[in-house]
């Protein structure tokens, strides 16, 4: 499970941190587009939440005989949610 983490937790962690990055640089040139930052901030969030469904679905199928309960799924998702979240801030 450790594993799994943080694999998913750094690669979402990394890619809020590069749409983090782009979104500033996109901002400083004076680009203040709200549709634009709407659409990229939800497809952003939806990348990033991608990676706790895949991580969940592994542990599920390669480490516990293709079941999980709802605390083990939802503690993954937390660890990966905090790892990523930790590159954001």
């Amino acid at each position: 499970m450790k594993k799994i983490v943080l694999v998913n937790g750094i690669i979402g962690g990394l890619i809020v941190a590069v749409m983090m990055l782009i979104s500033m640089a996109w901002l400083k040139n004076g680009h203040s587009n709200m549709e634009w930052g709407m659409v990229y901030g939800y497809a952003s969030m939806i990348i990033c939440f991608s990676f706790i469904f895949v991580a969940i679905k592994t542990y599920r199928d390669k480490y516990n005989n293709g079941t999980v309960s709802f605390g083990k799924a939802f503690m993954i998702g937390l660890y990966i949610t905090l790892i990523a979240s930790t590159f954001y801030v």
